[in-house]
């Protein structure tokens, strides 16, 4: 079983594939069905930018909103190409914390008009320009006046939304609560209506029919934060959230129903049922930890129907298309859940955690994309409808928090997404990405790149394992030959010849002795026929050996001695025969007619080098013929090719040579071989 577990896992398809998986996992995003990349990153010199197709020409003209020399309202108007179109300069300063710009097509003429409002120490405007029209809309309507006004005191105002020929919006003061009121204006009656006083800081969230009579609602946004407001305006208290909706005539549809809930927001939506519609109501608590978030339903007439006590969260819900089921997104968690009209879960499942979700159709398939927008730090990711198809990106803000976005359009099918931050903002390209459907052939053609890579390394290895192979049976053959030398017919001859002769004597007890390291010599030869090195122990013990047989062989004509470095650890590993060669050279050319002969071994250790020198008394390499060294130099050759065999195999440097040794009187004594092996040792 493991052997075929080992098979598996070295085979090269299993290899390839797992290398593949690993780099495919870690590639950027390259095959993404979706992609975003920076176009351009702009300074806004301390302007609101807009980007609006004005013309109906399906290509996105630049407004710029920002304060004029004087400190008052201006925008510009520029085409496609950045050209100025024209610039108007109003007399009332912008509302601070407000939108600012809002464009719509009211009279329905393809050209759309610009909305603005403004202030003038206590009072309120509504500016209407129509930019592409020549004589077309301009107009300054007085909407209201601040109450208790003084230089601290601010106001926000909202977005203004179209409703039948009419245009909506909400005007919200600051801590006093004087005006906080929802507006109309009526194009045909040229009216400006207000509504009730709204308690509550409000805006529109949604306009539609939810009691089915044909005229459409306005459902408001609150935020409850506990300023005090003077009771001439409302009863109400702000330390509580007000479900709030106007009917067509701008009255309450029903009275203001109660949630007691301090410093919390009241998102609201409607519902459709089989029976009737309903008014789903998110209350998402910022105030005391006694206060709970929860979802409620309401009847269209304020009757309370359900409610589902939520855990602590940063909320907001989304309504789908059909009306009968909603979603509700946990910003903290990144936890969305989907509802039916019971307020029973669906379905639920995490996005990214820490971000505000937003829709809008970025490429103008009818279909709304997500863009949830990171709170603390500097990321955004943009989500098809259904949360499939992820793509993240960082953005060149230091945080994202209060970022506004919106779309320029460049034709009638393309749209860029563009992003502002107080004086930045950046343009980006949303697109499908065209490698999207090569993907499963580009990650084929990686696994075929591995795949071939790794046939080439393990092709390689094969080769470098022959070759080894081929180096291996080569010094195998040398040391055979080595071998064969050892116990050529020549020298078995004559140690039998040698033992023959000894029986003659009386000395049983040396006869014995020669047999003995005789046959330990031939059983180490066959022993370690198959090696290539060994220990230097086992060199010595192996030449220690064989230089005692030949001493008992030539009588004890010579004499010999053998000393080792402290230092050297005798497990270091040598090539086998190393030293044997030449001690067996040096007794055979040197010391074999000898007497009184001498042969010196000395292993010591330079720096990083093993060197072993092999010293004799047997005469030069030049001494006349009685006495001169008769060899063919075959085992001399033979080592040769062996270091450099080893040097193939081990990288090993080996290096020998032969000198004559020479006494004081200038005569030749005898013969030094030194062996040096290169970088034996690591320091």
């Amino acid at each position: 079983m493991k052997k075929k577990l080992l098979h598996l896992l070295l085979n090269q398809y299993f290899l390839s594939a797992i290398i593949s998986l690993v780099i495919i996992y870690f590639l950027p995003n390259y095959f993404t069905k979706y992609k975003i990349e920076l176009k351009s990153e702009n300074n806004a010199s301390k302007a609101k930018i807009y980007f609006e197709d004005l013309n109906n020409d399906a290509k996105s003209e630049l407004i710029i909103c920002r304060k004029n020399t004087s400190g008052m309202a201006s925008f510009v108007v520029k085409n496609e190409k950045g050209l100025l179109i024209n610039q108007w300069n109003f007399s009332t300063k912008l509302l601070e914390g407000s939108k600012f710009l809002s464009f719509l097509d009211i009279d329905k003429n393809g050209s759309k008009e610009i909305y603005l409002l403004t202030q003038k120490t206590d009072s309120v405007f509504l500016n209407i320009i129509e930019p592409f029209i020549k004589n077309g809309i301009q107009k300054k309507l007085f909407i209201d006046v601040l109450k208790d006004y003084n230089e601290e005191s601010f106001l926000w105002g909202s977005e203004i939304i179209e409703n039948n020929k009419e245009v909506l919006f909400t005007l919200n003061a600051g801590f006093g609560g004087a005006i906080r009121n929802a507006y109309k204006y009526n194009f045909n009656s040229n009216e400006v209506t207000k509504s009730p006083h709204l308690t509550n800081r409000s805006s529109i969230d949604q306009i539609v029919d939810i009691n089915n009579d044909g005229l459409n609602e306005i459902i408001m946004m609150n935020y409850a934060a506990c300023n005090k407001i003077d009771s001439i305006y409302t009863k109400l208290s702000d330390c509580s959230l007000w479900l709030t909706v106007l009917n067509n005539n701008f009255e309450f549809q029903f009275e203001p129903v109660e949630f007691n809930n301090s410093y919390s927001s009241l998102y609201v939506t409607p519902l459709k049922s089989q029976n009737e519609d309903k008014i789903l109501c998110l209350v998402v608590s910022r105030g005391s930890e006694s206060q709970n978030s929860s979802l409620n339903i309401y009847s269209n007439n304020g009757e309370k129907l359900k409610e589902k006590i939520l855990p602590l969260g940063q909320y907001l819900i989304f309504q789908k298309k059909s009306l009968n089921t909603f979603l509700l997104h946990d910003s903290n968690t990144g936890l969305i859940q989907e509802f039916n009209t019971k307020l029973e879960e669906i379905n639920s499942f995490f996005i990214k955690t820490n971000s505000d979700l937003y829709e809008i159709d970025i490429d103008n398939d009818g279909k709304k994309e997500w863009i949830s927008i990171a709170t603390n730090k500097n990321n955004i990711t943009i989500y098809r409808e259904d949360f499939s198809n992820p793509i993240s990106f960082i953005t060149p803000f230091e945080r994202t928090d209060n970022l506004s976005f919106g779309l320029k359009q460049l034709n009638r099918t393309k749209n860029e997404l563009y992003f502002q931050k107080n004086d930045l903002y950046a343009i980006y390209n949303y697109f499908k990405n065209p490698y999207y459907s090569f993907r499963f052939l580009i990650y084929l053609g990686i696994f075929f790149i591995i795949f071939g890579l790794v046939w080439l390394i393990a092709k390689g290895q094969k080769i470098r394992l022959e070759r080894q192979l081929n180096l291996e049976r080569e010094i195998a053959q040398l040391q055979i030959k080595t071998i064969k030398n050892q116990v050529d017919p020549h020298f078995v001859f004559n140690a039998i010849n040698t033992i023959s002769e000894m029986t003659l004597t009386d000395n049983k007890l040396e006869v014995d002795n020669f047999i003995c390291k005789f046959s330990d010599l031939m059983r180490k030869t066959l022993k370690g026929s198959d090696k290539i090195e060994h220990s230097l122990q086992e060199e010595l013990n192996y030449v220690e050996n064989f230089i005692q047989l030949q001493q008992i062989r030539f009588q004890h004509s010579f004499q010999h001695k053998i000393n080792s470095d402290q230092n050297i650890s005798l497990e270091t590993n040598v090539p086998k025969h190393i030293l044997y060669s030449y001690v067996e050279n040096a007794i055979k050319h040197g010391l074999s007619n000898k007497t009184n002969g001498f042969l010196n071994i000395n292993i010591l250790r330079k720096h990083k080098n093993l060197i072993i020198t092999i010293e004799d008394n047997g005469g030069g390499l030049n001494k006349s013929r009685k006495t001169k060294r008769n060899s063919t130099g075959n085992g001399l050759l033979i080592m040769e090719k062996i270091y450099a065999m080893y040097f193939k195999l081990y990288k090993q440097k080996i290096a020998h040579s032969i000198s004559e040794v020479i006494d004081e009187k200038n005569n030749i004594k005898g013969i030094k071989i030194e062996v040096i092996i290169k970088n034996k040792f690591k320091y």
